[in-house]
């Protein structure tokens, strides 16, 4: 990282632990960092309360100290502010899953 010109930190999950690795590179570097949370980070029910406590604090950990959060639909970055109490809403993009269908019209597929 030192030696390289790296502009900015860019990590996307699930898998969170991206997220957790990008945290300290930012930390180490001081690098804008970019999360991109392609799902809700929701731990399984089957986790102990402890457990999901810990996730909690480690998600409004990570959703505070990101420069800027890219999501795929506006209903995740409300959801993301409202669960983990980390306003992202200033902070946050969506960029839909899918494609634009126009952009391939006329073009022939392969049966």
């Amino acid at each position: 990282m030192r030696d390289a010109k790296v502009d900015a930190v860019l990590s996307t999950g699930p898998p969170q632990t991206a997220h957790c690795i990008a945290w300290v590179v930012r930390k180490v570097t001081g690098l804008p960092w970019l999360a991109d949370i392609r799902d809700f980070w929701d731990p399984p029910e089957r986790e102990t309360p402890v457990s999901r406590a810990i996730e909690k604090r480690l998600c409004r950990r990570l959703l505070h100290d990101c420069d800027r959060v890219t999501v795929v639909t506006a209903q995740i970055a409300e959801e993301l502010g409202s669960y983990y109490g980390v306003a992202v809403s200033d902070k946050s993009d969506v960029l839909p899953n899918g494609f634009e269908e126009s952009h391939f019209e006329g073009h022939r597929t392969n049966p």
